[in-house]
């Protein structure tokens, strides 16, 4: 096929690909590899942690939040949220958690006005490194009166 004919199908892609709000799979999305369902990203949350109100911009005073299951991750799997301050390229806070029974993961992380980045990494029981999930860029914004 040449590159004229191609050229239409991997816009298409690119499209695609860019309006997903999915986490990067570490495996290759399904199937038996370690890889997550969409992630929720907002500023509040039900009782278990999951996101309730979905955005990228997180009012200043809210915590930023996250949640999302793990799918085909064996028990005592870990995950690890990375807070990046974007601007000085700084880290801001780490936390690791173990996913529930269910895959069921959720961070919170209460930051000042600027914008920021989260990595999410896994790692298995076994392992002595972090695998890549995804990221996630956001803003943490003045409360609108």
């Amino acid at each position: 096929m040449t590159f004229q004919k191609m050229f239409p199908l991997l816009a298409l892609a690119a499209v695609l690909v860019a309006c997903g709000k999915e986490a990067t799979s570490a495996g290759r999305g399904g199937g038996t590899d370690i890889h997550t369902d969409p992630f929720k990203f907002g500023d509040s949350t039900d009782a278990k942690g999951k996101v309730t109100h979905e955005g990228d911009f997180i009012p200043a005073g809210s915590a930023a939040a996250m949640s999302f299951n793990v799918r085909n991750a064996p028990a005592r799997t870990q995950v690890r949220a990375v807070w990046m301050d974007v601007a000085s390229k700084v880290e801001v806070g780490e936390e690791v958690k173990p996913i529930d029974s269910d895959g069921f993961v959720a961070f919170q992380k209460p930051l000042p006005e600027g914008s920021y980045r989260v990595e999410m990494s896994h790692k298995l029981p076994e392992a002595k490194e972090w695998r890549y999930l995804g990221t996630h860029l956001f803003r943490v914004v003045k409360k609108m009166s």
